[in-house]
This record gives C-alpha cells, sequence and structure tokens, in this order.
C-alpha cells in the first residue's frame, strides 16, 4: 500500500473503514470499491494509483 505514514489505527480512523479491512487491504487482500475508494481518499491519491500498487 502506499506509504503516508499513518498506521493501521490512524488510516482507519482517516479513512472511515474498519482496522480489520484496512489491516487485511495493507496485507494484500482485495476489497469492494468503495472501500478502496475511501483509502484513496484518506492517503491523498487516486484510486488508479492505490490499485496500481
Amino acid at each position: 500500500m502506499i506509504d503516508a505514514n499513518l498506521n493501521t489505527k490512524e488510516l482507519s480512523l482517516k479513512s472511515g473503514v474498519s482496522r480489520a479491512t484496512t489491516c487485511s487491504v495493507k496485507n494484500g487482500k482485495s476489497c469492494n470499491y468503495n472501500t478502496a475508494l475511501k483509502l484513496s481518499i484518506a492517503l491523498g491519491v487516486s484510486l488508479e494509483k492505490l490499485i496500481e500498487r
């Protein structure tokens, strides 16, 4: 995942995505479109850039 100097808890709070889901995605699991969109917004990157990683 893109490095935004956020730990899992911080990214979860900033994105509104559960910690369990955030952790799963950071560890390479897939997620649905809405989750990916929330994470990309929280990280300040485009959805396309997030998916590239």
